[in-house]
């Protein structure tokens, strides 16, 4: 997996939103076809620790736009480098009641990755987990305090299974925005234009046929 940063240039947005106004939304629709062209438009590269955006390559070869989320740890922080500068790969919870940490991380395929700065890069979560001794695991058997496990529930997310259901708009939405159904839009235009009625709505009436199918596969796929 590849993995390039990005960073937003506040005039470059405002001119893809200028020229998205002035295209009817025609921009719009390219960046939602190649999520890529829309992040070199509105974004400079630079390197991973300064990311808001990143760009990730899979090992088939398919581009994915991820966001950097970030999240403050109130009334204390995880400070992972001092111990990871010994051991980059031990999990520790330094509380300190003054110091805030900025945890930047972002989600792909349903794991979490975390900005680590000793290795320089965005590493799974999982990875402050291993190389554990057994004293590690042995000063675990009196449990976490309140504020340790608030801080790693914070750091690894809950433990649980979030499949996310699209409600049918946003479905309906992302189907329509389909380049089959925009060259069907454009058919039926023209069809339109030449009064060749008969033919357009038989165009019309197979993409809503064949829009509802996908709809309803989505659908039963998700749940």
């Amino acid at each position: 997996m590849y993995v390039q940063g990005y960073k937003w240039v506040r005039w470059r947005v405002w001119c893809c939103r200028l020229a998205a106004a002035l295209s009817l939304g025609l921009l719009l629709i390219v960046f939602h076809w190649q999520p890529r062209l829309a992040v070199l438009a509105r974004c400079r590269s630079c390197p991973l620790a300064l990311a808001d955006i990143l760009l990730i390559t899979d090992s088939f070869g398919r581009r994915h736009v991820m966001k950097v989320l970030t999240e403050e740890m109130e009334h204390g922080s995880v400070d992972l480098l001092g111990e990871l500068e010994d051991n980059d790969c031990r999990d520790t919870v330094q509380l300190h009641k003054e110091e805030k940490t900025l945890l930047r991380y972002y989600l792909f395929e349903g794991l979490r990755y975390i900005w680590l700065a000793r290795k320089g890069s965005f590493c799974r979560a999982s990875v402050l987990n291993e190389n554990w001794t057994r004293k590690d695991l042995h000063s675990f058997q009196k449990g976490l305090s309140p504020l340790e496990q608030s801080l790693r529930k914070r750091m690894y997310g809950p433990n649980l299974i979030d499949v996310p259901v699209k409600p049918y708009v946003q479905m309906l939405f992302e189907e329509v925005l389909n380049p089959f159904y925009v060259f069907q839009a454009f058919s039926i235009t023209l069809w339109l234009v030449d009064k060749y009625y008969f033919y357009a709505i038989c165009i019309f009436i197979i993409s809503i046929f064949s829009i509802g199918i996908s709809l309803h596969e989505i659908r039963k796929v998700s749940l």
